[in-house]
């Protein structure tokens, strides 16, 4: 049935210009086009204001990593629905990744069932563990389910909800009428600049993150029987 079926059927989307990287694990092509599908993303770039190269540790290496995880803790399991991970590159540029992606979505009429996207998603210097949840009204019971999971899991998260307005991938599948929810820090910390290096990563934040995504995530996929 549909489903992540293996890590090693990994493969990379880059050419046309397309501007995005697709990681697909997911069955057959067949199974594919029939099922609802959940995505999971990030951006993978960072932008420099100011001289110097920003690193981009916690915007947006921390994302990446995330769902990579993810990918690599799904893959062991087989759902009802097929997942999709996937990577966006030119998110601060205006998101040519990601709107390259909706294009071609909409085009072929994908039944994208929610998008979940992590950005800045692992600066907590202070260890306040507070979240903010971004999310559509399509999305709200996704909102509402993560309150829940955070609680039955003691996850300790305080959420909150729409504080930041800052652009990022989820806004073109929004546009697009899609479901969609992004999670980020309470902060934007050393986004942007050359402070933003790997000691800045707060793990326990990062993880916990990577916890309420995979609960959402494993419970609207279903669980197939047998795994």
């Amino acid at each position: 049935g549909p489903g992540i079926q293996s890590i090693s059927a990994l493969c990379e989307v880059t050419g046309g210009g397309r501007g995005w990287t697709l990681i697909d694990a997911s069955t057959t092509p067949a199974q594919l086009a029939s099922a609802r599908a959940l995505k999971t993303v990030m951006a993978y770039d960072d932008y420099q204001q100011g001289a110097g190269l920003a690193p981009g540790a916690t915007d947006n290496a921390c994302g990446v990593a995330i769902v990579l995880e993810l990918a690599r803790v799904m893959a062991r399991h087989r759902f009802r629905h097929d997942l999709k991970f996937a990577a966006w590159n030119g998110e601060e540029a205006g998101g040519p990744g990601s709107r390259a992606y909706v294009r071609e979505a909409v085009e072929k009429r994908e039944a994208l069932a929610l998008y979940f996207n992590f950005d800045s998603s692992g600066y907590d210097p202070s260890d306040r563990l507070i979240l903010d949840v971004i999310f559509n009204d399509k999305a709200s019971g996704i909102a509402e389910r993560m309150e829940k999971d955070n609680r039955l899991y003691g996850l300790g998260f305080t959420l909150t909800r729409n504080v930041h307005g800052c652009f990022s991938d989820h806004k073109p599948f929004w546009a697009a009428g899609f479901c969609g929810v992004m999670t980020h820090a309470e902060q934007h910390g050393p986004a942007h600049s050359v402070n933003d290096t790997v000691d800045k990563i707060s793990a326990r934040y990062a993880k916990k993150n990577a916890q309420l995504g995979l609960a959402v995530l494993a419970e609207l996929a279903g669980l197939a029987a047998g795994r």
